[in-house]
């Protein structure tokens, strides 16, 4: 069974993303009038959601380039940005894609030891999913406090999550066996997160930016909402900003979508938004960060591979 999973996973993958586009698609026909709501969105708004979909690629290209600095301090900031525009412009269109080109640039143009920066970025997943859980928690406890609404199968995948990363950051074990999915990655976090807790004014670094980075996501969703009318508490933003950053842990299509719109529709009575309603303010986001990314990221795809076919 697994042995046929996995000679099957990228035909069960592409099925699995197949599915959830149709879904998407017949949800839209099925609900036309929100096209009516996106086109009331203002300039201002739109400036506003993507200049915080921008600070979050920045943020991030700083959060990589300090993990490459650590390997080589050959390369620029300058490709650090351009890398990860390019990184997620590529994975709107294909799932994974923008990480492998980032290997090809950084091999070909800088011959970076690329197995050691790749360890060092899962590692940093580590201390992602570390802050976003107990901020998700903190977020929940709040909103409980306020309304007495929860959900429970959330509040175990938080608590779950918080309790496994900072088990791992504590005992650290060697994965030896890295048959599966599972392992294998689980195996990469860890060898990252040895070799980050060796140095604590570079883990105080990735801290501070992931923290940074889940502040302004929560702006963002801020400023999503507003934009189509809805005005949230900030317990809310911060809890949806929180889910938004997790649904990594199972991101299998392009982008993730229809991954956070499930997790969104899931909380729904929990955060007190009807379902249309949040994944409205998902669908806002994607058409604003693709327009950004197509424009950006293209350039930034244009520039990197004439560089890579000069070498």
């Amino acid at each position: 069974m697994l042995t046929a999973i996995k000679k099957h996973k990228n035909l069960i993958i592409n099925a699995i993303s197949i599915g959830i586009f149709v879904l998407l698609a017949l949800y839209l026909i099925n609900n036309r009038n929100i096209f009516e709501v996106i086109k009331q969105i203002t300039w201002g708004d739109f400036l506003l959601i993507a200049s915080t979909d921008i600070a979050i690629l920045l943020l991030n290209a700083s959060l990589n380039h300090s993990v490459i600095s650590r390997v080589s301090k050959k390369i620029k900031f300058s490709d650090s940005l351009l890398l990860q525009f390019a990184n997620n412009f590529l994975n709107k269109l294909t799932s994974h894609t923008g990480i492998l080109f980032r290997g090809v640039f950084l091999k070909g143009v800088y011959k970076l030891d690329l197995s050691r920066f790749l360890a060092t970025i899962a590692g940093v997943y580590i201390i992602s999913f570390s802050v976003n859980s107990v901020v998700g928690l903190i977020s929940s406890g709040i909103i409980y406090q306020s309304s007495g609404l929860y959900n429970i199968a959330i509040i175990i995948l938080l608590e779950l999550t918080m309790l496994v990363t900072l088990t791992l950051m504590v005992v650290s074990p060697v994965i030896k066996n890295r048959e599966g999915f599972i392992r294998r990655n689980l195996g990469k976090m860890l060898d990252g997160w040895r070799i980050i807790k060796t140095e604590p004014k570079m883990l105080l670094v990735f801290a501070s930016i992931t923290i940074l980075i889940t502040l302004v996501s929560a702006l963002q969703q801020y400023f999503i909402f507003k934009s189509i009318g809805v005005s949230l508490s900030a317990p809310v933003v911060f809890y949806l900003a929180s889910l938004s950053s997790l649904t990594i842990l199972i991101s299998l299509t392009p982008s993730g979508i229809g991954i956070r719109e499930a997790v969104f529709a899931f909380s729904a009575q929990l955060v007190n938004i009807d379902i249309p309603v949040l994944l409205l303010s998902s669908l806002v986001l994607r058409v604003i960060s693709f327009l950004t990314l197509f424009i950006l990221g293209g350039i930034s795809y244009y520039v990197l591979t004439k560089r890579l076919k000069d070498i």
